[in-house]
């Protein structure tokens, strides 16, 4: 099964890049890296905002927000040269 967006990868997966993206440190697979920054990409665009708002009673907006942003920081801190 290939991993093509946020979604597609298992709640397990999802929970071990937030948490090393809490420690600082970006996951060592390259392709649910990609697939991270590009979710935290999507997650802070600036229309997201408002859904984030409707999705907060249900799931939690805000939890989300921060964990794109904490991917965000982590990916922008890698080393020149490396992808």
């Amino acid at each position: 099964m290939g991993v093509y967006g946020w979604y597609d990868l298992s709640w397990k997966e999802r929970r071990t890049v937030l948490r090393l993206a809490r420690r600082g440190e970006r996951h060592p697979d390259p392709r649910i890296a990609r697939v991270a920054e590009e979710w935290a990409r999507e997650t802070l665009e600036p229309g997201a905002f408002l859904s984030g708002l409707f999705a907060l009673f249900g799931d939690d907006g805000f939890g989300q927000r921060r964990g794109a942003k904490r991917i965000l920081r982590v990916s922008a801190g890698r080393r020149p040269g490396t992808r």
